[in-house]
């Protein structure tokens, strides 16, 4: 029978879990991603309100906000490949003031129907692992 002093057996158990690793991928499953962010356009002008949309082929997504200037960022990274967007305004608004039973009005929003569907859109972009710009612009 052999016999394994302490380091020898601290080797053996470094050199497993160093395979381990190596075979393993990493955390997440070895999926990339990439942060997306840009601005959005309306016949030659920037949108000043509303929210882009993305929709992976492959299921899930993300969407940002846009800011007064136009521009948006998506929240959280997304896994690379290939995303249908739209734009849309925001959700409405919350409840009024407690005990009125009144919604706030939300001013019309410019973004053309068109836009504001997936299936309408026309719009599609390929999110690369890394920083990735995307500007939008919308005619109608």
């Amino acid at each position: 029978m052999l016999r394994f002093g302490y380091p020898a057996r601290l080797a053996a158990i470094m050199c497993l879990f160093a395979g381990l690793v190596a075979t393993s991928g990493g955390c997440g499953g070895g999926k990339t991603t990439g942060k997306v962010s840009g601005q959005v356009w309306l016949n030659g002008k920037p949108v000043t309100d509303g929210e882009v949309h993305f929709i992976s082929k492959k299921g899930g997504g993300g969407r940002g906000s846009i800011t007064g200037a136009g521009a948006y960022a998506v929240d959280d990274p997304l896994e690379t490949g290939e995303y249908t967007v739209y734009v849309a305004p925001h959700p409405p608004g919350q409840a009024g003031p407690p005990g009125t039973g009144k919604v706030p009005r939300q001013p019309a929003s410019k973004i053309p129907n068109k836009y504001r569907d997936p299936n309408t859109s026309g719009l599609s972009y390929t999110i690369k692992e890394g920083a990735n710009e995307y500007k939008i612009e919308m005619k109608g």
